[in-house]
């Protein structure tokens, strides 16, 4: 029975009655073959340790079963790490339940990506090309890891062929497939980009109006779902969608825009094998020539339309993978490949679905779309490591299983022609064939692990952080900086301190310094003495240990928000301590406006506000107001928070200021105003500059304007004319307005003349001494 017309019940039924014992035993070879595979490479990975992932996973775990060890990465989808706390309520803290869970999740990637090809291809085809996914470079690598990858490809495998069965069988699938996205893009984030695929899936056969009743159980399901991730984000960082929001913008903050990048420049595919790059150009080569050959017979749409429609797709997708951002390239590649199959597939002749692409071709435009979404995402970024190419595996398995059936019927019926009756050996002799290769490849794989060794750098962090231990007291908790701080962490069952990335190779000694650090854990060779000297050494990792005090103290600043913990102390040459605790991706801690009490804030000389978010904001402003009224110091630049609908300060009134947007003409000239001037009389008199920003386009940033009966502030720097910062008196303390993201442009385009200019602001600042006593500033944190 030609499976390209499933949608006829009474065929479909009848095939299935036929076949019924075939797909029993092809669906035990997956069972039982699949399943060895998995748990032999889980074993061996077990031996071998995890890698630098698995310890921010095994991190969330223990925070999750109430066992936390100081330090998680709540960016991270929680579903893997939530599932390894089960085993830590009842047993101590290991890495080994993470990589079972991992190897569970894959196995039944391998079993679902079965029962989707039997959709599309015959058993033999179905059972050969589910296992080959064992085969695939990429994923054999990261089996077992305790990483989220495979484990996230299998859960978005179920979620396709659950709707597969919901357009195609019985609408209640629907009520599975809705939820198994949601819980695979709790596994990994960017599995949220199948859902491209379900809705061409639900265009090309879906029955929104006859499957209404069931499309909303659907949708319902996936919300009670995802109801505890949203209950457990709003509550810790007050939104219910913080997971997908922290990836989305850091997302649109890295990728770029233009062609995707496919390896060959600087940063791209690190590391791929040659049998890697080999294997997938034989996947695509027989699977795209099987695809195509298969969807363009029979029906299709008029000649008439075809062109239209094909030019349609093509624009489409060209033109925003030319020139748009992350949202219109994803947006536009279901798009045009909708247009194009609607042009080229074959259609249903009778029945509900008459005029529409086939079940067969509707299959086929969703795992291209998944595909092509993956392949546009993380090519647009600027780091491609090959790991990600496990998100393709799906992909590649299901058109290795279509274009091997059209290459295997093809070798049958050229056997028949040379002498009859040998049609089905000729099938037989090219299964065997790619199973043979298939085994080469696996055998390859299989003996590489046999041979790899422990990662030396988990090897080395775990002497490191034992070292460290054994030297730590169980009363202190020493400050402990590390690059390797997930795995550090871990082994040392404190929280680490992950050592920031700054432009200023001074600002590391700085950061140590600053935070009274014990130790840092680090790849690299400086030392930073005479501060510190290496105590410890596990190749390649060097423990530094301070052996010299240093008592010295900058005035501080809290700096609530996300970017100047980056630039601001080096536009001051170092001279202040600017302390932040938003975390790597900027989502928790000091990013909010209202993490701290104003009681906290007082124990800086200063506080700084840029590009801030905040829980309540009628809360955060209160907090600001009442530090600034009793003698406080707020350095604040609303030109982070002019874009985007999220935390916006655009048109809104703070401090009797109505905060604007403001576009600075290209050759505009700094220069000191008034009193300000006098004050500072070793500042230049003017520092010409040009303000364009990054792409050549105009410069923008934020003004300010008191509101009517507010006494103007005294203005501090001028920009052609206009002011650049402004003190304002409020209460007993000061704020001081910072416009047209004038930091920003003194650290990254400006003159020396002009960072001295903004480096006099900041110093009068931070003159006064904090309101309450300063404590130990290392650890006010959030």
């Amino acid at each position: 029975m030609s499976l390209d017309r499933a949608s006829s019940k009474t065929m479909r039924e009848s095939g299935h009655r036929a076949s019924h014992t075939r797909l029993e035993m092809g669906l035990l070879i997956v069972l039982a073959v699949g399943s060895a595979l998995v748990a032999w490479k889980v074993w061996a990975q077990v031996r071998l340790g995890g890698g630098w992932d698995t310890y921010s996973f095994l991190a969330n775990a223990a925070h999750f079963a109430g066992k936390s060890i100081g330090y998680d990465e709540p960016v991270r989808p929680p579903l893997l790490s939530l599932l390894t706390s089960v085993v830590f309520r009842v047993s101590p803290l290991a890495v080994w339940p993470i990589q079972v869970v991992d190897g569970v999740m894959s196995a039944s990637g391998v079993v679902a990506l079965y029962l989707l090809l039997r959709r599309r291809v015959e058993q033999t085809a179905a059972t050969i090309s589910s296992l080959a996914v064992l085969a695939f470079q990429p994923v054999w690598t990261w089996v077992g890891v305790g990483y989220s990858d495979v484990a996230a490809m299998s859960l978005t495998v179920w979620a396709i062929y659950f709707t597969v069965r919901a357009t195609e069988d019985d609408p209640r699938w629907y009520i599975a497939a809705f939820p198994m996205l949601v819980l695979a893009s709790l596994t990994r984030v960017t599995a949220l980009l199948a859902i491209f695929a379900l809705l061409l899936l639900f265009a090309m056969r879906g029955r929104p109006f006859a499957h209404a009743r069931y499309i909303a159980l659907g949708v319902l399901s996936a919300v009670v779902v995802y109801l505890p991730a949203a209950l457990y984000y709003s509550g810790r960082f007050g939104d219910a969608l913080f997971p997908y929001l922290a990836n989305l913008n850091l997302a649109n903050e890295l990728a770029s825009r233009g062609a995707v990048g496919f390896g060959t420049e600087p940063g791209g595919w690190a590391l791929m094998p040659g049998i890697l790059v080999a294997s997938l150009t034989w996947l695509a080569l027989s699977g795209a020539v099987g695809t195509a050959s298969r969807t363009s017979e029979g029906r299709r749409a008029g000649t008439r339309w075809r062109v239209p429609l094909l030019v349609a797709a093509v624009g489409v997708i060209a033109v925003s993978q030319a020139s748009g951002g992350i949202m219109a390239r994803q947006a536009s590649i279901p798009i045009g490949i909708y247009l194009a199959f609607r042009a080229l597939a074959r259609r249903e002749d009778t029945g509900p679905l008459e005029g529409r692409p086939t079940a067969s071709a509707a299959l086929d435009a969703a795992m291209i779309v998944l595909m092509l979404a993956y392949v546009d995402f993380h090519g647009h970024h600027p780091v491609r490591v090959w790991r990600y190419l496990v998100t393709v595996a799906p992909t590649y398995v299901f058109l290795l299983a279509v274009g091997w059936s059209t290459i295997a019927e093809s070798v049958g019926r050229t056997l028949e022609a040379i002498r009859p009756g040998n049609e089905r050996a000729g099938r037989e002799i090219a299964w065997g064939a790619l199973v043979v290769a298939l085994s080469v490849l696996l055998a390859f794989e299989v003996s590489e692990t046999v041979r790899q060794s422990p990662d030396p750098v988990v090897v080395g962090a775990a002497a490191a952080s034992e070292w460290i231990d054994d030297r730590t007291p169980s009363a202190e908790n020493p400050v402990i900086y590390s690059d390797l701080w997930p795995i550090t962490s871990w082994y040392v069952g404190r929280e680490t301190r992950a050592m920031p990335r700054f432009p200023d190779p001074r600002a590391y000694a700085h950061e140590l310094q600053k935070r009274d650090a014990a130790y840092y854990m680090t790849l690299g060779t400086d030392t930073y003495a005479p501060t510190f000297a290496p105590l410890y050494r596990s190749d390649p990792v060097t423990v530094l240990g301070k052996v010299v005090p240093n008592d010295a103290r900058n005035p501080s600043i809290r700096y609530l928000g996300k970017a100047w913990e980056n630039y601001l102390e080096v536009i001051d040459d170092f001279k202040v301590d600017l302390y932040y605790d938003g975390g790597l991706e900027g989502w928790v801690g000091s990013v909010f406006m209202d993490a701290y009490s104003a009681d906290e804030l007082r124990r800086y000389n200063a506080v700084a506000v840029y590009r801030v978010r905040w829980y309540d904001r009628g809360r955060a402003e209160s907090t600001i107001s009442d530090y600034v009224e009793s003698g406080g110091s707020l350095i604040i630049d609303a030109s982070g928070n002019l874009d985007g609908a999220a935390y916006p300060l655009l048109d809104t009134i703070l401090f009797d200021t109505v905060i604007r947007r403001q576009q600075v003409p290209e050759n505009a000239t700094l220069s000191p105003a008034g009193a300000f001037a006098e004050r500072h009389p070793e500042l230049a008199s003017a520092a010409p500059g040009r303000w364009v920003d990054e792409a050549g386009g105009p410069w923008f940033g934020a003004s300010y304007t008191p509101v009517p009966g507010t006494p103007p502030g005294e203005v501090l720097l001028r920009l052609d004319g206009s002011p650049a910062a402004t003190l304002q008196r409020v209460g007993k303390g000061r704020v001081y307005w910072i416009s047209s993201n004038l930091m920003w442009h003194a650290f990254k385009l400006g003159s020396a003349s002009e960072r001295s200019m903004v480096a006099a602001v900041i110093d009068e600042a931070v003159s006064q001494p904090p309101i309450a006593a300063e404590g130990d500033l290392t650890r006010v944190e959030r």
